[in-house]
């Protein structure tokens, strides 16, 4: 495995089987638009199943919140992001920022239609939220992600110029 620790919690959450996208900067990079990220943002179904199988992931990973609001269905209908910061040895450090919703943008259901996939090495897929969906939801009051937008915009034009699609 990895010494990387995010693609540990990465293959945590694929081995727990939490249906959830990556966004954020993580996202960022593995559309090309380096950036450095030491945390993770997933954006997640929001189910009692689902909800059942991240809270074991939480366990496996030794995790706890770090920041209002506490972890609940409730703060998560409302959009509001969770903050948790792992413990478990191999991982301890990373932050997992965990939302059900966006601002701006669709539904989970429909930003799963959309998803782009990833195959990482050592890994295998990873479900990325769309790139026009990482863009809006990106489109924030905050300094950094404006200069992420452009970055990314640059990535598509680049890999797009020769045959851009409609």
């Amino acid at each position: 495995m990895s010494p990387n620790p995010i693609l540990r919690v990465l293959s945590s959450i694929r081995t727990a089987g939490v249906q959830g996208l990556l966004l954020g900067g993580q996202a960022c990079i593995l559309y090309g638009a380096a950036e450095f990220s030491r945390d993770l943002d997933l954006l997640i179904l929001l189910s009692s199943d689902n909800l059942a199988r991240f809270q074991s992931l939480l366990s496996d990973l030794e995790a706890h919140v770090v920041a209002v609001p506490p972890f609940s269905a409730d703060y998560l209908e409302r959009g509001h992001f969770v903050h948790f910061r792992c413990a478990r040895p191999d991982v301890a450090g990373v932050r997992l920022d965990v939302a059900t919703r966006l601002r701006g943008v669709a539904g989970f259901d429909e930003l799963w239609e959309r998803r782009e996939t990833f195959e990482l090495p050592d890994l295998g897929p990873v479900d990325v939220l769309a790139l026009g969906d990482l863009v809006t939801s990106k489109k924030t009051q905050r300094d950094k992600d404006w200069v992420m937008l452009r970055r990314l915009l640059e990535v598509d034009y680049f890999r797009y110029r020769a045959s851009p699609p409609a």
